[in-house]
């Protein structure tokens, strides 16, 4: 299966998003700032990255940048309450969206349309 990269400062939903995905199979990897995450995507090089956009360091957008100037082609979801956001993501970063509050069905169906089914 693909190996998955979490970055949230929310360990609730961290936890759910990696429990969900575990039971499809999946390996995943957890950074728990903004800050972090770019060190440990550098170093795993995920199929796909989820990044909460609600964090106190860097923001989701900062840090989507940031993994965008590292590996162009990188998979990115954005997990997010706003809609502006997403339109902004959407438009100019060619990123998922998965809006809150998340469920097992949102997180698995993202996932398969960015991983294909397991």
């Amino acid at each position: 299966m693909s190996v998955v990269l979490i970055i949230s400062e929310d360990t609730d939903t961290a936890q759910a998003i990696r429990t969900f995905l575990e039971l499809e199979g999946h390996t995943i990897l957890f950074a728990p700032t903004g800050e972090a995450g770019p060190s440990l995507f550098t170093a795993n090089n995920p199929d796909l990255t989820m990044v909460d956009h609600h964090q106190l360091g860097l923001t989701g957008l900062q840090v989507i940048r940031e993994l965008h100037r590292l590996a162009p082609d990188c998979r990115i979801i954005m997990i997010t309450g706003g809609t502006l956001s997403e339109w902004v993501v959407m438009r100019f970063m060619q990123v998922a969206v998965l809006g809150r509050p998340i469920s097992r069905s949102a997180v698995v169906s993202a996932a398969q349309a960015i991983l294909g089914p397991g």
